[in-house]
């Protein structure tokens, strides 16, 4: 029996292919975010059945959020309001009875009339739902921390921000696999990334929350948006649903 460890085992914890959804810290899934946001909301205790039921709605209530966001005509929406939008997408297939069940309509509908919605309603040309595949080197990947493993556990020349140079090969890269929500380009050829969130954050440290949560998630993002476009891009943001309003992020 051969008793040895091998002195860069942190390094197999790496994939060769995540999504941009899963990668810890900063990006968390919507049962993960939930789950947070509840945690950070004040609140009286309640028994463990209870939160989990409140968990499990919120999250639903986002994916339908999310979905709608997806399929929607936001033209239609604007005028007629997004009740009306999610009956016809309820009418042709696109969300079913549950889901439509779930969608808060107030929220949606103040996004149909924030300053973020009046920019890409004029914008020159508008992206929605846009699957990528982005290719990082390791040492970025790991510049970025890894997922699901502990500094603590990383020797401390490759950490988070101190990456040895022969991590840097430009032979070891991992996949990051993803959808974005909607990108733009502005009348003055600028390029803008948004991310809708529906994670229950309250002000006045909401944006903040947001943010530190989701800014390596925008990150990934952009360099995708501007590998796809060639151009680079300008702005981030996420539009909070709970807050209603945008959320600068980079």
């Amino acid at each position: 029996m051969y008793d040895f460890a091998y002195k860069n085992d942190f390094l197999s914890k790496i994939p060769a292919k995540v999504s941009v959804s899963s990668l810890h810290p900063g990006v968390v899934t919507e049962d993960e975010y939930t789950a947070q946001a509840l945690k950070e909301i004040e609140m009286a205790p309640l028994p463990r059945f209870l939160e989990e039921t409140v968990e499990k709605d919120a999250a639903l209530s986002g994916t339908a959020t999310h979905l709608f966001m997806q399929f929607a005509d936001f033209e239609y929406a604007e005028v007629f309001g997004s009740e009306a939008e999610a009956e016809n997408l309820l009418g042709n297939g696109f969300i079913n009875e549950a889901q439509y069940s779930r969608i808060k309509f107030y929220p949606i509908d103040r996004f149909f009339s924030s300053d973020l919605y009046a920019k890409i309603k004029s914008a020159k040309r508008v992206y929605r739902e846009t699957p990528f595949n982005l290719r990082v080197s390791v040492g970025d990947f790991v510049g970025d921390g890894i997922p699901d493993v502990p500094q603590s556990q990383i020797p401390i020349e490759r950490r988070a921000g101190v990456v040895a140079p022969y991590m840097n090969n430009n032979d070891d890269y991992i996949l990051i696999q993803g959808a974005i929500d909607l990108f733009f380009e502005d009348k003055n050829g600028k390029i803008y990334v948004v991310d809708f969130k529906t994670d229950q954050v309250h002000k006045p440290d909401g944006d903040k929350i947001l943010v530190r949560r989701h800014k390596r998630q925008l990150n990934y993002y952009c360099k995708a948006v501007s590998e796809i476009l060639s151009k680079p891009v300008n702005g981030a943001y996420i539009y909070s649903f709970a807050l209603g309003e945008a959320v600068p992020v980079v």
